[in-house]
């Protein structure tokens, strides 16, 4: 398996440019995982990525890419 930073590099090497994601939909995906899922899910923001994780570890990162 591979980090999402590793992927990232990889993309932007294949010609593709990252774009962020919705503010307000970011947010309101915070605050809904913080009122129906267990304490210990989180959902962060890194630069442009969305992490989702348990207890402190990452489990999914989601990005957005466009061609450059």
């Amino acid at each position: 398996p591979e980090t999402y930073k590793q992927w990232q590099l990889r993309n932007r090497r294949a010609g593709f440019k990252q774009i962020r994601f919705d503010s307000d939909l970011v947010n309101e995906i915070k605050v809904m995982v913080k009122r129906e899922y267990h304490k210990d899910f989180a959902v962060d923001e890194d630069g442009k990525w969305v992490l989702h994780g348990w207890k402190g570890r990452v489990l999914n990162a989601l990005s957005a890419w466009v061609p450059a």
